[in-house]
């Protein structure tokens, strides 16, 4: 069942913990907090996502990895916050096995 991880792992913040998601977070946008969590996060720089596996105690196990990211995979937009200037979420469409496409370092 490792595939059935994998696939997990790539599921957006709303569909594996929709609880978690029910409240908006100070200083969001009710609409665009519900937008970003359908999507799943990538990062252009591997120093921040770096960063962001160390000083996130859920991420600490989990391994990067990099993809080359086209237009057929999904609608990708720069979402950068104060830290995360390199963050973009990305809505992958549906079909699309986008585990498939990364290979972790």
């Amino acid at each position: 069942m490792l595939y059935d991880t994998i696939a997990t792992d790539f599921k957006p913040k709303a569909i594996r913990h929709p609880e978690s998601v029910k409240s908006v977070p100070l200083g969001y946008d009710p609409d665009t907090w519900h937008c970003e969590t359908h999507g799943i996060s990538v990062f252009t720089d591997q120093t921040e996502a770096l960063k962001i596996k160390k000083e996130f105690y859920f991420f600490r196990n989990w391994k990067l990895a990099a993809a080359e990211l086209t237009s057929v995979c999904g609608y990708i937009k720069r979402t950068p916050r104060e830290d995360k200037q390199s963050h973009h979420t990305l809505w992958v469409f549906k079909d699309v096995k986008i585990w498939d496409l990364f290979k972790t370092f």
